[in-house]
């Protein structure tokens, strides 16, 4: 794209409005997310008017007059706080799974940390962990409060080995979303990951048929990346080439990477699923997800998995 243009600072508060909805057109318009506009004010500013200053700077200055330097970005900051309120939160997930508690599924956020953290889970969901490193001591974050809109109500009636359960299932998540999200940039693990994604939000929102399909096309897609890599023939189309248990035993028979059939089973699924002539139920939506996670797990402890991946990527062995 050009350059951003504007004709000058603004010098009223209209002017200024007008300069705001421009700059969060273009950035829009560039594709970044809400939380990131803000970041990215500055170099609008510069592109316009050569402008300098911090980019972070102290929010009283918002308040004073005038609409250079330092206060224009003040204003610029508070501009966006009132116009995307919490659209500017950013999390640094890693994903989202879905986990049972009680008679429920909800979603969880599986969050990306830098450097090590001590996970832990306790009852009270105001104990949020300590988020920075002090002296010594990790950070350390309570898993429970990643289960989103989760009540202190149903926390307090869970049994210490549901609670225990629940620990050990998030930490299973996070490694196996890590691993997922590390995969090297191969179009087909890129697929994959964004199937994972549709398959989670797709449960939540009660669609069990979409999501039972988007798991069976991620299983699909993370077996044929791998057999692309290790530059391994396979079927590309018909029922062959979407057939979970078949490209799993190719993978097997020429590189000895090993998946469990049964879990294979479970994220399988027909086109008369995808098309709904066959009902889905929120148990066979969620086992067949919570499968795809073991897959993900199976593969990352595969040490010949490992080599694959570690390989050039080979880019004409097959096709989706």
């Amino acid at each position: 794209m050009p350059p951003f243009q504007w004709p000058g600072y603004p010098t009223t508060e209209i002017e200024f409005e007008k300069l705001m909805a421009a700059v969060d057109k273009r950035l829009a318009a560039e594709n970044l997310k809400p939380n990131q506009r803000p970041l990215h004010v500055g170099r609008m500013f510069w592109q316009a008017f050569a402008w300098g200053g911090r980019m972070t700077p102290p929010k009283e200055l918002a308040d004073l007059d005038g609409y250079e330097g330092d206060v224009l970005m003040a204003k610029a900051l508070r501009w966006y706080a009132e116009t995307l309120g919490d659209r500017l939160k950013s999390y640094f997930e890693l994903g989202y799974v879905p986990a049972q508690l009680a008679n429920t599924i909800w979603r969880v956020r599986i969050s990306n940390w830098f450097g090590s953290v001590n996970f832990f889970a306790h009852r009270n969901l105001l104990n949020k962990g300590q988020g920075q490193k002090v002296g010594s001591t990790l950070p350390t974050l309570n898993v429970l409060t990643l289960v989103e809109q989760l009540p202190q109500g149903l926390v307090d009636r869970l049994s210490n080995e549901e609670i225990t359960d629940h620990f050990n299932y998030h930490m299973f998540a996070v490694y196996a979303i890590q691993w997922l999200t590390n995969l090297p940039a191969l179009k087909l693990f890129g697929v994959a990951r964004d199937d994972y994604s549709c398959s989670t939000n797709d449960l939540i929102a009660h669609r069990y048929s979409q999501s039972r399909w988007a798991t069976q096309q991620c299983v699909e897609k993370l077996l044929k990346g791998f057999l692309q890599m290790s530059g391994t023939k396979y079927p590309t189309g018909g029922r062959d080439g979407h057939d979970l248990i078949k490209l799993a035993k190719i993978l097997q028979d020429t590189q000895d990477v090993v998946i469990n059939s049964q879990l294979l089973g479970f994220a399988q699924c027909s086109t008369g699923v995808r098309y709904q002539d066959e009902k889905s139920t929120e148990t066979q939506a969620f086992q067949a997800n919570v499968a795809a996670l073991s897959i993900f797990d199976a593969l990352r402890q595969s040490s010949r998995a490992t080599e694959i991946l570690r390989a050039p990527i080979v880019s004409d062995a097959g096709s989706a």
